[in-house]
C-alpha cells in the first residue's frame, strides 16, 4: 500500500468515526431514544446526569425546523418525565447545560412548565440551585410563582 494509500484510509476512518459517533450533524430521533433508554437503565443520578448533559450539549444548535422539534420534543417530554419520577437528574443535567439563543427558549420554556412543582420548588429555593433559573429570568417567589 502506498503512503498516498496509507492517509487516504486513515482520513477515510477519522471521518467514519466521527460520523459514527453522532459528532457531526444533529441526533436523529432514533439516537436520542438510544440515549433516553440508556438513560432511564441508569441508576446513578451523577451518570444519568452526565448522559443527559451531554445529549442535550449535542442538541445545542439546531439547525433545521425538523432539529427544532426534536430539541422541543425531548425537552418536553423531560419536564413530563420530572414531573412523575422527579428525577433530579433531569434538573441536574438541564441546569449545567450552557443556555444561548434559541437554545435558551427551549431550556427557559422547560423550567417554566415545573414551576409550580414541589420539587422544582424545593431544588431552586436554596441559594446555590438559583443560578440556573434566574439565567432564564425565572424568580421564585414564596408561592412558587414567577
Amino acid at each position: 500500500m502506498s503512503d498516498k494509500s496509507k492517509i487516504l484510509t486513515i482520513i477515510f476512518l477519522i471521518i467514519f468515526s466521527q460520523l459514527s459517533c453522532g459528532l457531526w450533524g444533529y441526533p436523529t430521533q432514533e439516537e436520542i431514544d438510544q440515549k433516553m433508554n440508556q438513560f432511564n437503565l441508569l441508576k446513578n443520578t451523577s451518570e444519568k446526569a452526565a448522559l443527559l448533559k451531554n445529549l442535550l450539549n449535542d442538541m445545542r444548535n439546531p439547525e433545521s425546523k425538523t432539529d427544532q422539534d426534536l430539541l422541543h420534543t425531548l425537552l418536553s417530554k423531560l419536564a413530563a418525565d420530572y414531573r412523575r419520577e422527579k428525577d433530579e437528574a433531569i434538573l441536574i443535567a438541564v441546569d449545567s447545560t450552557k443556555i444561548d439563543g434559541g437554545f435558551a427558549n427551549e431550556i427557559c420554556s422547560f423550567y417554566d412548565h415545573l414551576i409550580s412543582e414541589q420539587g422544582f420548588i424545593d431544588r431552586y429555593s436554596k441559594n446555590e440551585n438559583r443560578p440556573a433559573i434566574e439565567r432564564c429570568g425565572v424568580l421564585l417567589s414564596n408561592e412558587g410563582s414567577k
